[in-house]
């Protein structure tokens, strides 16, 4: 069990940043319901990576998407998870 106070983490996966920036109404729920029960929501490096390449090398039906979700992901609240876990103490 969490320790009272401990600032959870819920990692996003790339299908996940896809359908916040398609504007798909389940993915936002998702988040904000999550954000609301306390839930840092942090984007791994390998997310990242994989939004990078799609936007800048694959040229895809998905950069489009791609460029929307690296330009958005701090609108959203969600944050590297390098810098979540600073936020928390490094846990």
């Amino acid at each position: 069990m969490a320790a009272l106070g401990k600032k959870k983490l819920l990692a996003l996966d790339t299908n996940l940043l896809f359908d916040l920036a398609a504007d798909k109404d389940f993915a936002h729920t998702f988040r904000e319901v999550y954000q609301e029960r306390g839930y840092s929501l942090v984007v791994p490096p390998t997310a990242i990576q994989e939004l990078a390449y799609c936007a800048l090398e694959k040229q895809c039906a998905e950069t489009p998407l791609a460029l929307k979700a690296l330009q958005q992901m701090r609108s959203w609240n969600g944050r590297n998870i390098h810098a979540g876990l600073n936020a928390t103490g490094g846990e």
